[in-house]
């Protein structure tokens, strides 16, 4: 085994709209309680933050969309 340093980050379907700067984060196999779609930008974002937490390494985690705000959820509805 390697002594590299290492974390995986699982994205969401990713979209071309517009930084958001937020996501949600968990450590399930796959993202859960977030929006489905995530921003290329937003995951970019996130991978960087990754890359410079050391409580990061060697951890798994799923990256998706941060969840509407309850009021932007009635709007679109």
């Amino acid at each position: 085994m390697s002594g590299l340093d290492w974390s995986i980050v699982r994205a969401t379907m990713l979209t071309d709209r517009p930084f958001t700067g937020q996501v949600h984060i968990d450590f399930e196999p796959n993202a859960t309680g977030g929006d489905w779609t995530l921003t290329r930008d937003d995951y970019a974002m996130a991978l960087l933050d990754v890359a410079e937490n050391p409580q990061m390494i060697r951890k798994a985690l799923g990256v998706c969309g941060a969840k509407p705000l309850k009021k932007e959820r009635e709007r679109v509805a």
